[in-house]
């Protein structure tokens, strides 16, 4: 008869607090979503942001996932407009799973109330949940995700690997920018090692299939709703287009044409180049870059170019809109790789989060830059967040180092375990496939898209769990050490024969 497995001091209370606070937040925001803003207010006062429209009448460039949720939203509640609620409630009840999976795999209370806490304080912050944008459905989706992945790390099952890639596939469907979280399945795979051998077969098929499923419905959904056009648009040939106007050399393709609009386009943008090259400090850079790209891929400082390559698609049958900057830019991996370095490190940093000094600084710098064509295409204007105070931007400025550093670490133990004895630490496990899902999102946003805060704050969940874990097992370790020392010297002082 097995012996009963031991309650840890305060699981009993536990989930009564991790429900209690879930419903703490849901309460909370319920009656006004986002807030009256007083201390924070991220993307404005209203649910609608720049991008909801595109969502709402399901524009072609955008994935399935998102819009048919609203369209769920609709068919039961008779509106989209109460799609900020039902946002509320699945991330309070993913948040809670979450925790409560920590809880069931751990056996760890603090661990599961201090993660439970501090998504939902981060939460809070960001606040998808009162926007219509794909955050709003992607962040619940990847919270349930990583509360089965937990699980799975305690207990490696076919069932549990189908679950967690099918939340997977649905947040990819929701929100193509999570393309590169796919990367966490063989790493994961690897990182359990042993625990699946004779079997590996079964755990890679119950995730692929999944996957799969969820990538061939989302384009059936998206083929219904858009099936006329010639081809899918593609939002990633406007990016391509805006950096091979930020690289240095003259865009240089096949056809003739095309690189005669492409060229023209580069060389109206020479004050771009040169502003950015130029800025005084990363931040500076980091801002200046992203808007940059936005002015030469959105702005009308560059419509005659755009509809120039518009026209020679229809014409030529074989260049789709801004799709032959790609020919630039993988021509140049290094200034492509260096481009995305800016935006890497602009999203580890949180580029926005800034304070008086730098908002002095930036305005001393962009009054001297008098250029008209940067003026007419706003990259200079003052910028748009109010400055925090010292005692708010210094312990920032610190935590994300801190945040960093803490994911290469976790990644390096958790490597270190795996070619070493063979078998990696649950706590490591959980923590290195958190950190390289940060590392691979980050990397698609900075390698495909421009920089935006909010882009960083889809990833803050994933950065508190293995930040966390990392915490509790480094606390382990060094109990550990402690105690395995102290027994060492009495083990010494026991066998150390008496003088005399």
């Amino acid at each position: 008869m097995n012996p009963p497995v031991r309650q840890p001091a305060g699981g009993k209370w536990l989930p009564w607090l991790l429900a209690l606070s879930a419903a703490a937040y849901t309460a909370w925001f319920w009656s006004d979503p986002i807030g009256d803003g007083r201390w924070f207010n991220p993307f404005g006062g209203d649910m609608l942001h720049n991008d909801s429209g595109a969502f709402i009448t399901f524009k072609a460039f955008r994935a399935a996932g998102y819009p048919v949720f609203l369209d769920l939203v609709e068919a039961v509640f008779g509106t989209w407009r109460a799609a900020p609620r039902v946002q509320l409630v699945l991330l309070a009840g993913a948040v809670f799973f979450l925790g409560s999976a920590v809880f069931r795999a751990f056996r760890a209370p603090w661990l599961a109330l201090s993660l439970t806490l501090a998504v939902f304080a981060l939460s809070a912050v960001a606040r998808f949940h009162a926007y219509i944008l794909s955050e709003a459905l992607f962040i619940p989706l990847l919270c349930a995700m990583t509360g089965v992945l937990v699980l799975l790390v305690a207990r490696p099952t076919a069932r549990l690997a189908a679950v967690a890639a099918l939340l997977c596939g649905l947040a990819v469907a929701v929100r193509p920018a999570g393309l590169f979280l796919l990367a966490i399945w063989p790493i994961l795979l690897w990182l359990l090692g042993r625990r699946c051998a004779g079997r590996r077969w079964r755990p890679a098929v119950a995730v692929a299939v999944p996957l799969a499923l969820c990538a061939l419905a989302e384009y059936a959904v998206w083929h219904r709703a858009h099936g006329d056009l010639p081809g899918r648009p593609n939002v990633v040939d406007r990016h391509f287009f805006a950096k091979a106007l930020m690289m240095d050399a003259e865009p240089a393709v096949r056809d003739r044409e095309v690189a005669d609009v492409l060229a023209g386009a580069w060389r109206a943008t020479a004050a771009f180049r040169k502003v950015v090259a130029e800025a005084p400090d990363w931040q500076s850079r980091a801002i200046m870059l992203m808007r940059a790209e936005h002015a030469a891929g959105r702005k009308e400082y560059t419509r005659p170019f755009r509809d120039r390559l518009s026209e020679l698609a229809g014409t030529k049958g074989r260049h789709r809109s801004f799709s032959a900057a790609r020919e630039v830019v993988f021509a140049r991996p290094r200034e492509w790789m260096a481009n995305a370095a800016v935006h890497y490190a602009g999203l580890w940093a949180h580029y926005t989060i800034h304070g008086k000094a730098f908002s002095r600084r930036w305005a001393a710098w962009t009054e001297e830059l008098d250029d008209d064509v940067l003026r007419s295409s706003g990259i200079t204007e003052p910028l748009r967040w109010r400055p925090f105070p010292r005692w708010v931007t210094l312990p920032h400025r610190l935590a994300t180092v801190a945040s960093f550093l803490a994911s290469l670490i976790v990644l390096g133990l958790a490597a270190r375990q795996r070619l070493g004895k063979g078998r990696v630490d649950d706590d490591l496990v959980v923590g290195a496939v958190a950190a390289l899902a940060v590392h691979a999102y980050y990397a698609m946003v900075a390698v495909f898209n421009t920089v935006e805060l909010r882009y960083a704050a889809a990833m803050w969940p994933f950065q508190a769990v293995y930040g966390l874990v990392l915490a509790r097992w480094m606390l382990n370790w060094m109990l550990n050490t402690w105690k395995c020392g102290r027994a060492r010297r009495r083990g010494a002082l026991l066998t150390t024969p008496a003088n005399g």
